[in-house]
């Protein structure tokens, strides 16, 4: 279903790829990966590397994307029930 893909592009694309989780407040760091405020911090204590590819990164160079409660909770429902929903 086309509505579908779309919610799953969009919760991806908004997901932390460290731990998964969609917030409020993520960071998309020069090498493309998305974290969020939480897994990023730990990334900076870790001399800011990118905990994926372990690229350094520098936080000015950081992209901060911030989500509108309202779309941040359409993903999050959309994660949580993706396990439910009907097979395609």
């Amino acid at each position: 279903m086309e509505t579908d893909e779309f919610a799953q592009d969009r919760a991806q694309r908004y997901a932390c790829c460290l731990c998964g989780v969609i917030r409020e407040r993520t960071v998309m760091l020069p090498c493309r990966h998305v974290l969020c405020e939480i897994c990023k911090s730990g990334s900076v204590q870790d001399g800011g590397v990118c905990p994926l590819d372990r690229e350094p990164f520098n936080d000015e160079y950081c992209s901060k994307i911030m989500l509108h409660p309202k779309i941040l909770s359409t993903l999050d429902a959309y994660a949580g029930n993706r396990h439910r929903a009907a097979p395609s």
